[in-house]
């Protein structure tokens, strides 16, 4: 995320690296310097704000000093590029939807993982047979997982549901690393060890479906480790 003056010079040193992909804007009713700075300083501000996503910036812009003409010219440029995001699939700048339920604020993601309130360190993947055996059992890891950038430091651990008719949390390992999947805007987990099988799986209760996991969700290694249903982990 920056400014680049020319574009085309900037697009090329990135694609020469890691891109795969990029959207610029372009202005051609006079935003100089100054203007381009503040746009890239509100657009880095709003998408840490949001954190929805991560970001790479190693340098964190400053608002410039500027006029009010040309503060007010480059915030309607910002608006219309705010709108454009959006519908071209960038959801980095966009707010996330939250709710309230009693004194916890949940923020609503269907992507991402849910979390309920406590003192959380483990996320809790669903797996089908196929892809549990081939990738969380043989290549010690787990993709593509949605998980919002301030998350990414408090998982420790990851646990595989398996989906019925096994029905139960069967397998955890513990992580080595959380790093982006690819250009999809998701991660991928990365274990230490191999998952080792759970002494005690925690088993989907008869007559709490609505406990089982659709997506990604959180809850602590201490309280899986102690638990017996699923309900008992949310």
């Amino acid at each position: 995320m920056g400014e680049a003056d020319p574009v085309s010079v900037r697009l090329k040193q990135q694609l020469a690296k890691d891109w795969s992909w990029g959207v610029f804007f372009v202005d051609s009713h006079g935003l100089g310097k100054t203007e381009v700075q503040y746009l890239e300083s509100e657009l880095v501000k709003i998408a840490q704000e949001n954190r929805t996503s991560i970001v790479l910036n190693r340098n964190v812009p400053t608002k410039p000093n500027m006029s009010r003409q040309s503060e007010a010219m480059a915030a309607v440029f910002l608006s219309e590029i705010l709108l454009i995001f959006p519908v071209i699939g960038v959801r980095a700048f966009s707010k996330p939807k939250t709710k309230k339920i009693a004194d916890v604020t949940v923020v609503e993601d269907k992507e991402d993982a849910t979390f309920v309130g406590h003192d959380w360190d483990t996320i809790v993947v669903p797996a089908k047979e196929d892809g549990f055996r081939s990738v969380f059992l043989d290549k010690n890891c787990w993709y593509a997982v949605r998980i919002a950038e301030k998350n990414i430091r408090r998982i420790k651990y990851i646990a595989a549901y398996q989906v019925a008719p096994v029905s139960a949390v069967t397998h955890m390992a513990e992580i080595e690393e959380i790093v982006p999947y690819q250009d999809s805007g998701k991660m991928i987990i990365k274990f230490k060890a191999p998952a080792k099988p759970l002494v005690n799986p925690v088993n989907l209760r008869e007559g709490k479906n609505g406990s089982q996991p659709q997506a990604s969700r959180y809850t602590s290694r201490e309280t899986l480790l102690n638990a017996k249903y699923l309900d008992e982990l949310w």
